[in-house]
């Protein structure tokens, strides 16, 4: 069973009724499951917590569902995460935008089964798991600066981080995480890089 391997699922819904019934089933199933409410919940707990699956509405409060999806396409943390919509939102071209932006699946809630849900999530995460990397086992790091070593201070001023390396919203150290681009098929290895606070989720 895929869910026996602890893939984490975050679901991004704000009908309560809705979230209960794929929580339970797919806690059931075996998956962890984490819960957003709104859009901008769903968008840090989407970029921090690393889920391996975003289940994804897209009318919610804060921020639409279409602008999550696109944030997380651009971003190298998230830019491989498979996202299926799961929306009352069925149109053809509401259906071909969420595809164009990179949705992986694109579900209708009226008829879409829990069950076909389910289904739908064991098979791209199986994608996933069978992905070739280039290098298996790299992965996403967090690396904390010294603020007086070498281009340290440069490094502040040229990515607009003040030179104390500390979050300008709640004042918490922060760090610079790389993720290792698994698309790039070249010799060598390249790697997409940003600042974050582990502690308010602040991107710099």
């Amino acid at each position: 069973m895929e869910g026996a391997r602890k893939f984490r699922i975050l679901i991004i819904e704000d009908d309560p009724m809705i979230q209960k019934v794929y929580h339970d089933k797919l806690s059931i199933e075996g998956y962890h499951v984490d819960l957003a409410r709104d859009g901008e919940e769903g968008m840090n707990k989407a970029l921090n917590s690393k889920p391996d699956l975003v289940l994804l509405d897209l009318v919610l409060p804060k921020i639409n569902g279409f602008y999550i999806l696109s944030e997380l396409r651009k971003n190298p943390r998230t830019q491989l995460t498979p996202i299926i919509i799961l929306s009352n939102r069925g149109r053809e071209d509401e259906i071909e935008k969420g595809l164009r932006l990179g949705a992986d699946d694109y579900l209708v809630k009226v008829f879409a089964t829990p069950t076909h849900v389910i289904e739908k999530i064991q098979k791209h995460l199986a994608k996933t798991r069978s992905r070739p990397y280039s290098k298996p086992g790299v992965g996403s790091y967090r690396v904390a600066i010294q603020p007086s070593k070498f281009d340290a201070p440069h490094l502040a001023h040229d990515f607009g981080v003040n030179d104390s390396y500390s979050c300008n919203q709640c004042g918490s150290q922060i760090f610079l995480e790389i993720t290792y681009d698994h698309t790039f098929s070249g010799s060598g290895n390249r790697f997409f890089a940003q600042f974050t606070c582990p502690r308010c989720s602040k991107i710099y």
